[in-house]
């Protein structure tokens, strides 16, 4: 058999006495102990990591950073806080302790530090730290090849070569007589 006794915090230093008493089918009672116990502090602090981001990564400005921590105690961790340069932005209470920041596009040239508190039931703490630099957001590249002659009658095939370091919507395909007067004659999605 096997019951946990709760110990309420700021009961450490004591000595607590425990005993077992057994009754049978018929009413016969045996008894053991007494026991003694001392009770001791929970003076192990938490663990705390991040998985993401990574030290060092890069994100561009204007996109949300997914962030990712673990966190663990020999009992139990009850919050997560996270703060970016100092500013409180988050307090995680339960696993899995992940959210995302959104960067904003002011930041981008800037450094980004991310800093993750872990407290346990009786209030010891740990602390990480990790750092990521802002990047702007380049502009997309685009090349096009169109035939040198276009025979009446038959469509001209236009193809379009485009990439973006973060992702591209749309491409775009205009004619017209010359490049002040194009009109859209085609889009691709992705």
């Amino acid at each position: 058999y096997l019951f946990e006794v709760p110990l309420p915090y700021g009961s450490a230093g004591r000595t607590l006495t425990f005993t077992a008493t057994v009754t049978d089918s018929v009413g016969q009672t045996a008894s053991a102990g007494p026991v003694q116990a001392v009770v001791v502090a929970d003076v192990t602090a938490p663990t705390v990591s991040f998985q993401l981001p990574a030290a060092g990564a890069q994100v561009v400005a204007g996109l949300q950073l997914p962030v990712q921590l673990v966190a663990d105690d020999n009992i139990e961790v009850v919050a997560v806080t996270l703060k970016v340069n100092g500013a409180v932005f988050g307090t995680l209470a339960t696993p899995p302790f992940q959210t995302s920041y959104a960067v904003g596009k002011s930041l981008a040239g800037t450094t980004l530090v991310f800093e993750a508190t872990a407290v346990d039931t009786s209030g010891n703490t740990a602390s990480a730290t990790v750092s990521v630099g802002v990047i702007a957001d380049a502009p997309p590249l685009v090349s096009l090849s169109a035939p040198a002659q276009a025979t009446e009658g038959v469509g001209a095939v236009l193809t379009a070569s485009a990439s973006d370091d973060v992702a591209l919507t749309s491409v775009d395909f205009e004619v017209g007589p010359s490049a002040g007067a194009l009109v859209s004659v085609g889009r691709k999605f992705n």
